[in-house]
């Protein structure tokens, strides 16, 4: 069993996994891997069906190239690298990696002249992930409601939660 993650609290085998607001977990021992409260942040499940391996991201800004942050998982583009190198070191070759993507809402009346945060995150998700060769098999992004998803590690499907529309799977 390998586990990895940027927290230190993380164990048992099949256990749910909460993935906070710039967190990431990479496993191979079948955990459900969950996060609430995706506003305008992105939640970003990369999974290989062959190696049975998955991780889930939980960023809240797109671009780390800028930031005086010392946490690159606060970050769509380098919390999507390092899900993808911790994958790649558990032995998943990039060109069996599959995506999905859920969050990215306006959640707030307020646009800058290049977007939403919500629409920077998705659009920063896209980029990387192309650049990367890792197709999104998925998605539900965008809108103005706030959601909570877990993905299941047998079936690589998300569960997505949320007020407006109720329950539903990608």
């Amino acid at each position: 069993m390998k586990i990895y993650s940027d927290r230190d609290d993380i164990g048992k085998d099949n256990e749910e996994i909460n993935v906070g607001i710039g967190e990431y977990h990479v496993t191979d021992n079948g955990d459900t891997l969950k996060t609430n409260g995706l506003g305008s942040c992105v939640g970003i499940a990369i999974y290989d069906p062959k190696q049975k391996t998955s991780g889930l991201l939980h960023a809240m800004l797109p671009s780390y190239e800028d930031s005086r942050d010392k946490n690159p998982s606060k970050y769509v583009d380098s919390g999507i690298q390092q899900v993808v190198d911790k994958l790649t070191e558990m032995g998943s070759q990039k060109k069996d990696l599959k995506a999905k993507i859920v969050g990215g809402s306006n959640m707030f009346n307020f646009t800058g002249e290049n977007g939403t945060i919500g629409e920077r995150n998705i659009k920063a998700a896209k980029k990387k992930l192309n650049e990367l060769d890792i197709p999104i098999i998925e998605e539900d992004t965008g809108g103005n409601y706030g959601r909570s998803i877990k993905l299941k590690p047998n079936s690589w499907n998300i569960e997505i939660k949320s007020v407006k529309k109720g329950v539903k799977e990608i």
